[in-house]
């Protein structure tokens, strides 16, 4: 509803906007046209304010936490967990999945998850399946495989990445000695990779980025066939990758 004192304020800002030498009968025109604007401006901006906020779908699960299992083997259906340390952690969600704070442990997805995001991870093996986008936020001395449509590294220091992407394509942003394999899936073997990486870092094509290389045939877990990813198999991702706990270990060979 508008106060005696917003139309005195509206029918000022109209006689101001109107220039002297104009008609009568065209000051009363556009008089009658800017009133309407204005009503109808008004009334909009009461509908907007009328409104109430709502939460659309299914309300998010509270996270989940997972502190120093001493490597015990843990089954989880939550779409959240944090803090996982030490852990052997078996993951049954299927949608949305989000991972914070993982230190010397082993993820895995038991079956193939919508979306995810990993953020600060180290000294540990993490191997995710994805329909859609794989998002992993600073990490270090990790060893990640990773099935996605896309793939998007960002703060990646001394890790290996493995990976089937539908894309083709990995984008890396202030990464350092990342290092990339492929996997293949019905043999569940690790391989050379067959995509190519965008580092936004380095502006050409034309010379290789020093932030990551792609390994060769000839690399130590090359060929090396993944447990299956049963509760009962998890520990034994050490052992494809050098078969201790460490970042000299299993994840890419730490820079000079």
């Amino acid at each position: 509803m508008t106060t005696p004192a917003e139309t005195a304020e509206v029918d000022s800002a109209i006689k101001g906007s109107i220039e002297p030498n104009t008609s009568s009968f065209e000051k009363k025109k556009k008089t009658e046209l800017l009133r309407r604007l204005w009503t109808a401006i008004n009334d909009a901006d009461n509908r907007i304010g009328s409104r109430r906020f709502s939460f659309q779908g299914a309300p998010i699960p509270p996270s989940e936490s997972i502190i120093s299992q001493n490597a015990s083997v843990v089954e989880c259906k939550s779409d959240e967990i944090s803090e996982i340390h030490n852990t052997e952690l078996s993951i049954s969600s299927t949608s949305h999945l989000s991972l914070c704070n993982i230190s010397g442990s082993i993820v895995v997805s038991a079956h193939t998850l919508s979306a995810v995001s990993v953020k600060d991870a180290s000294d540990s093996i993490v191997v995710l399946s994805c329909q859609g986008p794989v998002v992993v936020t600073n990490a270090s001395n990790c060893h990640f495989i990773l099935l996605g449509h896309q793939i998007r590294l960002h703060e990646l220091v001394n890790c290996t990445v493995w990976g089937i992407v539908a894309s083709k394509r990995v984008v890396i942003e202030k990464c350092h000695n990342v290092q990339f394999g492929g996997f293949n899936e019905e043999t569940r073997t690790l391989q050379t990779s067959d995509f190519d990486v965008d580092d936004f870092d380095w502006p050409t094509k034309k010379i290789t980025s020093p932030n990551y290389t792609h390994l060769e045939a000839n690399s130590p877990a090359m060929g090396k066939a993944l447990p299956s990813f049963g509760e009962d198999t998890l520990k034994e991702f050490w052992g494809v990758f050098g078969g201790e706990k460490g970042p000299a270990k299993y994840g890419a060979t730490p820079a000079k």
